[in-house]
């Protein structure tokens, strides 16, 4: 047996096809959620958190494939913001 959520198997009952009890998620997808290259900088993701008040972030590879998630709670205490302030001081002052 499988486990269950919300009354939906998570594995196929004996002899059926797998597919017939495959539960679409597609309804619960958010195909616009924002995203950022496995070679964005931390400062940029914090940027981002910040101004858009994201949770969570995926990160995806040169071919736009997921390769993790950046949470909101990866990077705090790496000390960014003041990072990024220098960042904005230094650019206001060229």
């Amino acid at each position: 047996g499988g486990e269950t959520l919300n009354g939906v198997s998570s594995s196929p009952a004996r002899g059926a096809p797998e597919e017939e009890h495959a539960l679409d998620l597609g309804n619960f997808m958010d195909t616009s959620a924002f995203f950022v290259q496995e070679s964005c900088s931390a400062e940029r993701a914090y940027t981002l958190f910040c101004s858009l008040g994201l949770r969570h972030l995926t990160v995806v590879n040169s071919f736009n494939e997921v390769v993790g998630i950046i949470t909101r709670k990866d990077l705090i205490g790496l000390r960014l913001e003041d990072a990024v302030s220098d960042a904005r001081e230094d650019a206001h002052d060229l």
